[in-house]
């Protein structure tokens, strides 16, 4: 690997760092969601996609991208009236609970989707 290279990698390091030990790709995750009103589901994070799932339906499905305990989430396809503006939230691991809190997003309707009882680790 070249000298340039390896900069560019570690200045991308130091402007994005990690804050978090544990990353949501290829994590599922359970609870209820306020679609509008209060119904079970889950969120099933992959690669860079995030799917909303109201029992066996995907009702949502989001890219998401990680930044330290941030997401940035922005529609792909689903029922919900955002269109292509992106949510920026705070994410907290607790053991097993994740928690979702809107930090700017002006899509009103998916910044109160989540719950802030969180969701549990399947």
């Amino acid at each position: 690997m070249g000298t340039i290279v390896k900069l560019l990698c570690i200045a991308g390091f130091f402007v994005w760092p990690t804050t978090s030990s544990e990353t949501l790709t290829n994590t599922k995750w359970s609870g209820t969601f306020n679609v509008p009103g209060p119904m079970d589901g889950s969120l099933e994070f992959k690669k860079d996609t995030v799917y909303l799932s109201i029992g066996e339906n995907v009702v949502e499905t989001m890219t998401f991208q990680e930044k330290g305990d941030t997401i940035l989430l922005q529609k792909i396809d689903g029922s919900s009236p955002c269109n292509d503006e992106m949510g920026e939230y705070k994410v907290q691991v607790n053991k097993n609970t994740l928690i979702i809190t809107a930090i700017k997003d002006d899509c009103s309707m998916r910044a109160g989707a989540f719950s802030k009882e969180g969701y549990i680790k399947e």
